[in-house]
């Protein structure tokens, strides 16, 4: 049953209760009466009384409470805008009601234990009209508070934040604008409380060297809820999830990246002077992306590492570590992405190759690739992969420059250096960008990419494969021929005019042509080239798997080799484009009549510095019999051995 205060006595005797509470005319029927009089806000106690009181006009440095009867998980409701004079200080368990009204000032709790919700509220307050205690809201600790649907609207600077964290606090659902030319901080945490927030948006225009948060205040945000930590953050993320930063983060410990997520840095950066590893993707975490972070290791460890069985890529990201690494700014025992816009800068004053390492391969099976737009700087040497076996390092694209060696691999390691283009600059004045010691058993191949260096290869001949185009010092040394520049395009008889034919010099013929303007731009570059046919039995090359010396002598079975001595028709190849010439096999017996013979070209390239390399062509097939059979002899001397050929005869 609804009572209300009705006589002057019962008023007096609230106000020996609470100094807040006031008589303003006659006993109001409703809430809009009660604003009408001058009253700010109504409670109602366990027995059904609802009050109505004012806030008092206070000055600048005295609080506000709430009247003391207030029923403990009661309800305050605001039924009317109020201006309090300097903070309004909330010591029980209650939730306050703004009812979509204003409170002008300022919030505090102060008690241990108090469990506060304020919703529907649109708080105002503008700090230069502060004498003490330069804060929006303050929340000490035991204490907890929960700010639902509410407004704030804030104008000047604090002394230390907006908001003194020490207790625990939820903002859900509000809008923040503030208004400043001062650079402290919204969360000011000097009590290892913590800011949640969900759906809440701050608007800092106004106050461009304001922050979110220091680093032990709000600094990450995961589905809309804030956390004042990266290791909180992280530990509320679910793989898939997308873990964005809201402030630089300055850390004295390893930062754990646990789960499958995304690391949005927001354009922040972690930094730290650790003697470790400065931010770690844990075992077996994969599909980790982490994009817009710069992470600055300050001491001499490494700036991030992928542990085994982890995978990361890297884009638009910067791994700086400004003084000398001597293990790496990166670690790689797992899967590295270098993508678009990822920085890997490795400084410092070293130079005898051993410190300012950019990525360091540590792990068996470890694989890095690097992609266009990515960009790699080190004072030292850009890769080490002396410490992983079987480790694998793939160059798509990008542009990676070192004062030291590029990629290095010592010892008794079997590693893989796949280089498919970028750009590579040696500011050294003698080392070569690739380097092997110990074993030369590497597997090394060049695939395209322009360097600027001494030498790209510190041994010749220890490349594996080389292709593409390779541009040296600001000229093309090599381009690989592509489908139509090495080919073979027929097969048949040899067969001497004029008489002239014999069993002797006669046989089966494979004509190859190579593309003029390849062939003359690597000649001018200075290469040497070797062409010729390489002749097996049909057979041995199916048995070996590949046609060429190399896997028939693996599956030890025979081949011929006839070297060309001189184009064919080198004057014509200007005409056509072409430079043509012939492999012939002769000299055949009876048992090579019947067998079917495979022939190809061949092209090998040799470059000083890098060694030689050879191209194939198509594989072509006949039978001598076969091919024989349907030739018109020209004259008695190709009829004869036509005949031989075809078995007919004598």
């Amino acid at each position: 049953m609804l009572k209300k205060c009705t006589s002057w006595l019962l008023l007096v005797s609230l106000l020996s209760a609470c100094f807040l509470i006031f008589p303003v005319s006659a006993v109001p029927a409703d809430d809009a009466e009660a604003a009408a009089q001058g009253y700010h806000a109504k409670y109602e106690t366990a027995d059904g009384t609802v009050t109505y009181f004012t806030f008092e006009a206070l000055s600048p440095t005295n609080r506000n409470s709430l009247p003391a009867d207030v029923p403990a998980g009661g309800t305050v409701t605001l039924i009317a805008n109020v201006t309090i004079g300097f903070e309004l200080l909330l010591n029980s368990t209650l939730t306050l009601d703004g009812n979509g009204y204003s409170l002008y000032g300022a919030i505090r709790t102060d008690s241990t234990g108090a469990d506060v919700t304020v919703k529907n509220l649109n708080v105002v307050l503008d700090l230069a009209e502060r004498t003490s205690n330069a804060y929006l809201y303050q929340i000490n600790a035991g204490n907890a508070c929960t700010f639902e649907n509410c407004t704030f609207t804030v104008n000047g600077n604090p002394a230390y934040g907006l908001i003194i964290l020490r207790g625990n606090l939820t903002m859900r659902d509000c809008t923040f604008t503030w208004t400043a030319d001062g650079n402290k901080p919204v969360f000011f945490d000097d009590a290892n409380g913590q800011a949640v927030l969900e759906g809440t948006e701050f608007d800092l225009s106004g106050a461009p060297n304001a922050t979110l948060g220091i680093s032990t205040g709000y600094v990450a945000e995961v589905n809309g809820r804030g956390y004042n930590s990266f290791s909180s953050a992280m530990a509320a993320a679910a793989a898939g999830d997308t873990v964005t930063l809201l402030d630089n983060i300055p850390v004295s410990s390893t930062q754990y990246i646990t789960k499958s997520v995304t690391l949005d840095g927001n354009g922040k950066t972690i930094s730290g002077n650790t003697d470790t590893y400065l931010v770690r993707v844990d075992d077996n975490v994969k599909d980790v992306v982490i994009t817009g972070l710069t992470i600055r290791q300050n001491g001499g460890a490494a700036a991030l590492q992928i542990n085994a069985g982890a995978s990361l890529t890297l884009r638009d990201s910067l791994i700086h570590t400004p003084v000398t690494t001597p293990y790496g700014a990166v670690i790689v025992n797992g899967a590295l992405v270098l993508d678009n816009g990822a920085q890997v800068l490795a400084e410092g004053s070293a130079t005898d190759g051993t410190q300012s390492v950019g990525v360091r391969m540590h792990n068996a099976n470890a694989t890095l690739t690097v992609n266009e737009g990515a960009v790699i700087t080190t004072t030292g040497n850009t890769f080490k992969a002396n410490g992983a076996n079987q480790s694998v390092i793939t160059i798509n694209g990008g542009t990676i420059t070192t004062s030291r060696r590029m990629w290095e691999a010592a010892g008794d390691n079997r590693c893989t250096l796949v280089i498919n283009g970028g750009t590579f600059v040696s500011k050294h004045d003698s080392e070569a960008l690739i380097c092997v010691f110990g074993s030369k058993d590497q597997t090394i191949r060049l695939l395209g990419g322009s360097f600027t260096a001494p030498k790209i290869i510190d041994t010749e001949n220890a490349l594996t494969q080389l292709g593409g185009t390779i541009t040296f010092n600001g000229q093309v040394i090599f381009t690989e021929p592509v489908e139509g520049d090495l080919e073979n395009p027929t097969v048949d008889i040899r067969l001497p005019g004029g008489n002239a034919a014999t069993l002797g010099n006669s046989g089966i013929r494979f004509e190859t042509r190579i593309d003029k303007e390849l062939l003359d731009a690597l000649e001018a570059a200075g290469a040497t080239v070797a062409t010729g046919t390489l002749i097996a039995a049909k057979a041995s090359v199916d048995a070996a798997g590949a046609f060429t010396t190399e896997a028939l002598e693996a599956a030890g079975k025979n081949w011929l080799i006839v070297e060309n001595e001189g184009w064919y028709n080198a004057d014509t190849a200007a005409e056509d484009g072409y430079y043509r010439f012939f492999g012939s096999m002769v000299n055949l017996t009876n048992a090579s009549l019947t067998g079917e013979l495979s022939g190809i070209g061949y092209m090998t390239v040799t470059i000083e510095g890098l060694g030689s390399f050879t191209y194939y062509g198509n594989e072509l097939s006949g039978v001598v019999r076969d091919l024989a059979a349907d030739i018109v002899a020209q004259d008695d001397a190709q009829a004869g051995v036509l005949d031989f050929f075809r078995g007919s005869a004598d």
